[in-house]
């Protein structure tokens, strides 16, 4: 034997008296290994492949430049401490490859044992499996740069991973799959305890990629507590008992940095949230800067029928009031079965195609339709909406029996349908997911979402590729898809040729001066401008010429050209819900900006003429050129591509 052999050799297990056949307790053989190991100055140890050691949670390793090479299971024996972990690293520069944790939860009365902790910075874990535990799974805390790559962190009791105030970590193929029930409890009895993951207390520059949660007990990737700079590429939540990514702001009372907290910052890249229990994406608590690029948020809102408020939660992607700087340009759909009703039999429903190929439409003759055949669906899609013959929302009801054409349904809890009034010529439909994106009250961001497939529900918000809830002031949501329907030029070039009263524009302020700009003059844009000069108090101009019934079931574009020289001197406003409701953004100072305001107009908007207004401002004692000042008014079009797939349900 070779002295480099020999050199690994009191590093192992078995060298501390280790038998590793599972059944025989290694408590305190690898206890003295631990020992050797944070004696030892950058320590190597190989742990025969395919051994289970059977231990108590053991000793932190405080070594540091530790390298642990590994492919063999510990397992947790006895309920014996509480809230101790069962691996414990404080060492730095931890090199961990191939160790399975299995935390043994069945052994446990009461949620005793964690798994894995890490508290040394730059760990780089590859093949690593933390499962089982009684408690939560991983927790990395106050971690400075590091990697995981290929880790499990799937069926832990309680929180999956938990990191806290970590930064500049790079996670790579790990799974967050299957915790949070609570217990020893299973999806069917879920107690809702936990996540499969959470990220808080301002961590930041964490990068996840083609990493997953699918299937926990709460929120699959939830972002809290003034977590920012984190990017996700590639990632999926998939029928999470709550929402499949939150961003939270939760105050949890430990006192650390970023309780209460939003989250900003953050970008997820061509990632895929489906069949989540609320939204795809939900920004429970007011969030900022978001970016959701590519990727697909589709067939989520199982919550349907289960809560009585909280109806903005059934969408694709959700931001809660006041979440500012949002950019989102992705695809929400929901496609799954809408089929026509043609009896009611004591709550079975005869649904023409339920289940089946028929569902697919019409489709070429080469490559023909498979042979008609039934896929169950309701163990993962239980919640169904119900509709009348004018596709006008009735209720909500749950599937508790289905076969081809055949669907039994029952009462929910709120907003349900009732079963019996369930006549021939209605509609059932899966679609729960009514939105795309909808945005809160007073948030402010731009929208570009590919979306089809949404119905409508117990609302007049319900049924949008992309809502901005006009319930407040403050919103300014541009939706890019739509393009202009109508447009308005506000009497350009002449702006009353600035007589200061005119027909098309009602200037106000004591002492204001108005002055049009014509020819080729500075800040003159379009062959015609107006320069407003405020006298002590504010001044400005209303246009009076719009033809206010373009505005209802609209999203509208307000835009002027302005030249100002501070911030602040000049503004665009638009009023609306007879000038109840406005929105105001200010000119940024240095020059020419054109100032924009995006929104969404409900139906009824236009009862009188002052439903809408369009109104510039200029600061006291301050001067402003105003051009271009225009609306243009887009309508939500019908996008048919309602592609019907029985076999949604995809493997897990």
């Amino acid at each position: 034997m070779t002295q480099a052999n020999r050199a690994f050799l009191p590093l192992t297990p078995e060298h501390y008296g280790a038998v590793g056949d599972g059944v025989t307790d290694d408590t305190a053989a690898l206890t003295r290994w631990v020992s050797a190991v944070n004696a030892s100055t950058a320590p190597v140890s190989r742990w025969p492949n395919g051994k289970t050691y059977l231990c108590a949670p053991l000793p932190t390793i405080t070594a540091a430049n530790f390298t642990w090479l590994c492919y063999s299971t510990l397992l947790t024996k006895v309920n014996t401490q509480s809230a101790v972990p069962q691996v414990a690293v404080s060492g730095a520069n931890l090199q961990l490859t191939g160790l399975v944790i299995d935390g043994n939860q069945s052994v446990f009365s009461t949620p005793q044992s964690y798994g894995l902790t890490l508290t040394g910075n730059n760990p780089m874990l590859r093949d690593v499996s933390v499962v089982n535990c009684s408690g939560d799974g991983l927790i990395m805390d106050r971690v400075v740069g590091g990697s995981l790559t290929n880790v499990r962190v799937d069926n832990n009791a309680f929180t999956g991973a938990m990191f806290n105030n970590i930064s500049y970590v790079n996670f790579t193929n790990v799974s967050f799959d299957f915790n949070g029930y609570g217990l020893n409890k299973t999806f069917a009895t879920n107690t809702f305890a936990a996540f499969g993951m959470v990220i808080r207390f301002r961590s930041h520059h964490v990068n996840f990629t083609g990493c997953r949660a699918r299937r926990n007990g709460r929120d699959g990737f939830n972002n809290n507590q003034g977590a920012y700079a984190l990017k996700y590429i590639g990632c999926l939540a998939w029928m999470n008992d709550d929402t499949g990514i939150a961003l939270d702001a939760d105050n949890t009372g430990t006192g650390r940095p970023g309780e209460g907290e939003g989250c900003y910052d953050i970008e997820f890249i061509d990632c895929e949230a489906y069949n989540n229990w609320a939204s795809g994406i939900t920004g429970s608590s007011t969030a900022y800067n978001i970016t959701v690029s590519g990727g697909r948020y589709y067939n989520n809102g199982r919550l349907a029928g289960s809560l009585a408020s909280m109806p903005a939660f059934a969408s694709g992607i959700y931001f809660a009031q006041g979440s500012t700087g949002i950019n989102v340009r992705t695809k929400c759909y929901d496609d799954r079965q809408l089929c026509a009703i043609t009896a009611n039999t004591g709550g079975v429903l005869s649904a023409a195609n339920w289940g089946t190929t028929g569902n697919w439409g019409s489709q070429p003759a080469n490559p023909p339709l498979p042979q008609a055949n039934f896929t169950p669906t309701a163990a993962n899609y239980p919640a169904v909406a119900l509709y009348d013959a004018s596709l006008v929302f009735q209720g909500y009801a749950v599937i508790t029996a289905e076969s081809a054409g055949s669907v039994t349904v029952a009462a929910v809890a709120h907003n349900s349908v009732t079963v019996t009034s369930i006549a021939p010529g209605w509609f059932i439909s899966q679609r729960v997911q009514h939105n795309g994106c909808y945005f809160e009250i007073g948030c402010t961001g731009v929208a570009d979402i590919d979306g089809f497939g949404f119905l409508p529900g117990i609302n007049a918000a319900y049924g949008f590729k992309t809502y901005s809830n006009p319930g407040r002031g403050g919103q300014n949501v541009l939706n890019l898809c739509e393009g202009p329907n109508s447009s308005e030029l506000l009497n350009n070039p002449s702006w009353d040729s600035g007589t200061g009263s005119g027909a098309s524009w009602r200037y106000f302020g004591t002492g204001v001066t108005v002055t049009a700009i014509t020819g080729t003059g500075t800040n003159n844009h379009s062959g015609g401008a107006v320069q407003i000069t405020a006298g002590s108090t504010a001044a400005g101009a209303d246009c009076s010429a719009l033809v206010n019934g373009f505005f209802q079931d609209c999203w509208f574009e307000a835009s002027v050209l302005c030249t100002a020289t501070n911030a602040g001197d000049a503004s665009l406003t638009v009023l609306w819900a007879n000038n109840t409701l406005q929105t105001t953004v200010t000119h940024p100072g240095g020059g020419t900006a054109q100032l924009k305001i995006g929104g969404y107009l409900p139906s009824g908007n236009a009862a009188n003429p002052a439903a809408f207004l369009f109104r510039i401002g200029v600061a006291g004692g301050k001067t402003a050129v105003f051009d271009e000042g225009s609306v243009r008014v887009k309508h939500d079009h019908f996008d048919d591509r309602d592609f019907t797939y029985p076999t949604r349900n995809l493997a897990v």
